[in-house]
């Protein structure tokens, strides 16, 4: 009885050779390539691969094939490639100091300001805007003999326009939203767009036939998205719905805050809160005379401008779902693939979940009848 030779044809992928082994056969890959056929490209798979980090920069992957780069000190940009002093926004000679994520201006005796732009000694009043404070074609108007504000172009911000808006013009293709941080940028896909740019079209399924079985068994799943409203995060009753991937309350007569947690003794007013300015998604509400901003998770501070993190990685706060690592922001956890959260604690639901809003008695369940949603018996 003749064997038949694994090996013929070869069943590498992308240039792999093949040999034979006891059980079957095995193959030799090139140095890009991985999988028992050599069918992982891990160019592709890990954006960390081809190190994009510049400057001694650390890489690191925050989903699939998406990465973000941790910049030494003085270095900024998506992939650390400018200098925080180049150009130099110190004037009158000043010399620029890297400081964290911007920099300091060691200025020369008679000038000070954080860009040296204020003369200390002079006979007759200056004028603040002489010196042309305001960088990267930005507007100065002098508020006062000593003092100056600037109007900058939409891709900068800062006091003397001197910090970039790395999402003006948005980098973000097919639909992504741009969100900036303080040396870059992250793109927000909307499916079926991946990457830095959102510029990766993921791989979908094709149409299958219609079937006539009533009871099919579940399908694989293949990608995973996540639902803010499961659990229902929303206390005392509250309705939850989602609005740009974010969890929304409503809330029952008697309670508000964001996730309906404060009984209704607090006053709304639209004048108090009128100057208070809450950030990312924060609701402003008065506590006595007080404007206070509501947070959602995990958001945190007076306008909400924190973000909760873990703030030890000893013993790990990650769990069995992730791995804690060290930024140069603090502590952060790095969740499997069907995990989400600051601390991995939310699961993933896979792209075909279809969020029911019914709240079904015991023994029901919510389901979609056609694009009806129903309670039907378990």
């Amino acid at each position: 009885l003749a064997i038949r030779n694994q090996c013929l044809p070869n069943p590498c992928q992308n240039g792999g050779s093949c040999y034979l082994t006891q059980t079957g056969f095995a193959c030799v890959c090139p140095t890009s390539y991985s999988g028992t056929c050599c069918e992982i490209n891990l160019a592709v798979s890990n954006p960390c691969y081809n190190r994009p980090c510049q400057n001694g920069g650390t890489c690191q992957v925050v989903a699939p094939l998406t990465y973000r780069c941790v910049c030494l000190i003085g270095f900024i940009g998506v992939q650390c490639d400018q200098r925080v002093c180049d150009p130099n926004p110190c004037l009158y000679g000043g010399v620029c100091l890297p400081y964290g994520n911007s920099f300091q201006c060691q200025c020369p005796a008679q000038y000070t300001g954080r860009c040296c732009e204020l003369l200390l000694v002079t006979t007759a009043a200056p004028n603040p805007c002489s010196s042309q404070p305001c960088l990267n074609g930005g507007t100065c108007s002098a508020t006062s003999s000593t003092a100056f504000v600037c109007s900058c172009t939409p891709s900068y911000y800062g006091r003397c326009c001197e910090l970039r808006n790395y999402c003006q013009p948005n980098p973000c293709y097919n639909g992504g939203t741009c969100i900036a941080t303080t040396n870059a940028y992250l793109c927000q896909c909307v499916y079926p767009y991946s990457g830095s740019n959102c510029e990766i079209t993921l791989p979908t399924r094709p149409p299958q036939p219609t079937c006539p079985c009533i009871m099919c068994p579940c399908p694989t799943v293949t990608a995973a998205t996540y639902n803010p409203c499961l659990p229902n995060p929303c206390q005392n009753n509250g309705g939850c719905s989602v609005a740009q991937n974010n969890a929304q309350c409503y809330c029952q007569s008697a309670f508000t805050g964001y996730y309906c947690e404060y009984p209704r003794k607090r006053s709304l007013s639209n004048i108090v809160c009128a100057n208070m300015k809450c950030l990312n998604g924060g609701k402003c509400y008065v506590n006595d005379t007080e404007p206070r901003c509501d947070c959602p998770k995990p958001y945190f501070g007076e306008h909400c401008e924190l973000i909760n993190r873990p703030r030890t990685c000893n013993p790990s706060p990650c769990g069995q779902y992730g791995q804690c690592i060290t930024t140069k922001d603090g502590y952060k956890c790095i969740c499997k693939n069907d995990r989400t959260g600051v601390l991995c604690e939310q699961l993933i639901m896979p792209k075909n979940y279809r969020w029911c809003p019914l709240d079904c008695p015991s023994g029901t369940t919510c389901v979609y009848e056609g694009s009806t949603p129903t309670c039907r018996l378990l």
